[in-house]
Order: C-alpha cells, then structure tokens, then sequence
C-alpha cells in the first residue's frame, strides 16, 4: 500500500505502486554547487551602472571566489577578455565593504572604465 504524492490518499494499485518507484528511480539525485570559495574569482554581470562623478559600477552574484578592494579584475565576454581593471570599492546593500565572498548580491566599482566596455552578461573575474 502507498501514498499518493503529497501523502493525500491511499492506494492499492500496484501499476500507481510501479510508476512511484519507478519516477523516484529516475529522479537526478541532487548535487550541491561547489564551494569554490578558495578559488579565482568570478562574477557573472546582472546589471551595469554609471554613477557621475564616481565611474561605472557592475552589480552580480560573486559565483567564485573572493574580491577584494584594490584586486586587479578582468571583463570577459565570450571567452576573450575585452578590458582589464581594478575594483575601487565594494558595496553589499548601502554598505561598503572592504571583501565580497561567494554567494553576496554585490556592487563593484571598477577603475577606468566606461559603461560601454562592460555589459550584463560579461563575467568579471581576477
């Protein structure tokens, strides 16, 4: 005897009985993302900004590795790097941090740049 999905009702079919076993059978078993906290770093681009007076900030989610203030970056697009540059600051919510760690919603300010060498998409890495 089985449950239904969900655990509602109650069943003596043995084909329902099957096709559970056979659908769990089927099912991926789920791997956790590698923490790649120890490695390069790398942070797919969200969103870009320009802010007068203070440069082009790129916004993501820092997908590996670690960031920090001062750390020489490059653009990527496509597997070729278009601009090289440095991160001027770090922002997490209205704060400024001096690091941005694997996980964080992050804001970098980077060095010299325009808006339009960077776009949503391109993967900062350094």
């Amino acid at each position: 005897m089985g449950l239904w999905p969900f655990g509602r009702k109650e069943t003596e079919d043995k084909n329902v009985e099957a096709l559970l076993e056979e659908a769990r059978g089927a099912a991926p078993a789920a791997v956790p993302p590698p923490l790649a906290s120890a490695g390069e770093f790398t942070l797919p681009v969200e969103d870009v900004f320009m802010i007068t007076g203070r440069g082009v900030v790129v916004t993501g989610r820092v997908a590996t590795g670690m960031a920090a203030v001062g750390q020489q970056v490059s653009v990527v697009r496509n597997g070729a790097v278009v601009a090289s540059t440095k991160i001027n600051a770090i922002e997490k919510f209205r704060a400024v941090m001096e690091t941005a760690t694997v996980g964080e919603n992050v804001g970098l300010l980077l060095d010299a740049m325009s808006r339009d060498q960077v776009m949503s998409g391109d993967l900062i890495q350094g």
